[in-house]
């Protein structure tokens, strides 16, 4: 069988990582991004894969090879439609990377959250029956959608729940969630609130720790529309799991149990068991490098 080489390509840095069966990562090396350079950030890549098959002393032919993007991507094709923090714009980085790498017959190129959340599906124990949701709250939001293990794509941009309308201000009214729930909104708000450029959200949930007014005033706020924002995917799609990941859940784990109150004063008792169902993610860091090598098994 072929060894499982994930790779994660972000805006700030690229992760590539040897990832056996059970979706520990044997190997990994972590080198900088430069997103604003095209063909640069392409031989950044490719010298990163090249360096972690020479540390663990594997050849080409050897390898299965599966990468995340972020923002849009044409799995099918191999194709990386549109980042915000990448200069990639109908990049077909499959096919480049078939190229410098011509002896690797199986490459693979999802969104980098898909491949985070096919590792959270990995890692759930869930059966071919069940459907999980990976719900990750960081610099945006994204909620890809997977039905016995298989994402939901629909006609690409499945999952967005990001850009649902949802309650904000004191329910009186409505805003994309992504832009009052994201650690980028956040920080923003705060920035507003205080009147204070620097800033930032984990200062933000420090002020909170500390009962301080404005902070409880944002946070409750936050906590609000994101009830909604996890009520309507439940409504929706009614999964057997929600998982929650991001920076702003996983650095502040104490939100969790706060959402689950809240929810449960929303929901019909008929829905209530929905609630058990909600889970922080396994992985600190990782699983997009993870869900990458274990899409080409």
């Amino acid at each position: 069988m072929k060894k499982l080489i994930g790779v994660d390509i972000g805006g700030t840095k690229v992760a590539v990582g040897l990832i056996d069966l059970s979706g520990a990562v044997l190997e990994e090396l972590i080198v900088a991004s430069d997103g604003r350079n095209r063909e640069p950030m392409f031989e950044i890549v490719v010298d990163a894969i090249r360096s972690l098959l020479k540390k663990v002393g594997l050849a080409e032919e050897e390898i299965a090879l599966g990468v995340g993007v972020p923002g849009i991507v044409d799995s099918k094709n191999g194709i990386a439609i549109f980042q915000n923090n990448l200069d990639w714009e109908n990049f077909p980085i499959r096919d480049r990377l078939q190229a410098a790498f011509p002896k690797v017959d199986m490459i693979k190129i999802d969104n980098d959250v898909v491949h985070a959340g096919f590792a959270e599906w990995r890692a759930s124990g869930l059966t071919k029956e069940d459907s999980l949701v990976f719900l990750t709250i960081s610099t945006g939001i994204a909620s890809p959608i997977f039905e016995g293990g298989v994402p939901i794509r629909g006609r690409g941009l499945a999952g967005e729940v990001g850009l649902v309308p949802v309650r904000t201000a004191n329910g009186t009214k409505t805003e994309r969630l992504e832009f009052v729930a994201s650690g980028s909104a956040l920080e923003a708000k705060a920035q507003a609130r205080y009147v204070d450029a620097t800033m930032t959200s984990a200062r933000l949930f420090e002020q909170y720790l500390q009962n301080e007014a404005r902070a409880v005033e944002l946070i409750d706020d936050f906590l609000d529309s994101l009830t909604h924002g996890v009520y309507i995917i439940t409504s929706l799609i009614n999964p057997t799991q929600i998982v929650l990941g991001g920076s702003v859940l996983m650095r502040n784990p104490y939100l969790l149990p706060l959402l689950k109150e809240r929810l449960l004063n929303e929901m019909l008792p008929v829905q209530q068991e929905s609630v058990a169902a909600l889970v922080l993610s396994q992985y600190e860091n990782n699983a997009s490098l993870v869900g990458a090598g274990l899409s080409v098994v």
